[in-house]
């Protein structure tokens, strides 16, 4: 799929994609080697943060430095344009009855 069609009509993405100045730098920094994910399902420890990655600037601002996260938020949302008519089409959908004996 070209990446190009994924984003038409957003104009946010027409600074991304590219490292140039001028554009949106969004990068991430790291050794795919040294990357673990370290969440678990334990109750308490779903917060664990990933290790290996030890920069990330965003806007072409450091929000990760040495692998601890900083304190700046430089980050702008990307909303679709608002129109007139959405782009969900409406669907009717009849609700079901609920029949206790249903599975007898």
């Amino acid at each position: 799929m070209d990446p190009e069609t994924n984003f038409d009509g957003i104009p946010q993405f027409k600074t991304k994609r590219r490292m140039q100045e001028g554009m949106d730098a969004d990068i991430v920094v790291f050794d795919p080697e040294t990357v673990t994910e370290n969440t678990t399902y334990e109750p308490g420890m779903g917060a664990i943060r990933s290790t290996g990655i030890p920069y990330v600037l965003v806007n072409g601002v450091i929000v990760v430095k040495d692998s601890e996260v900083l304190k700046v938020f430089p980050g702008k949302p990307i909303r679709f344009p608002v129109q007139e008519k959405g782009k969900i089409d409406e669907i009717e959908i009849e609700p079901r009855l609920f029949d206790p004996n249903q599975s007898k």
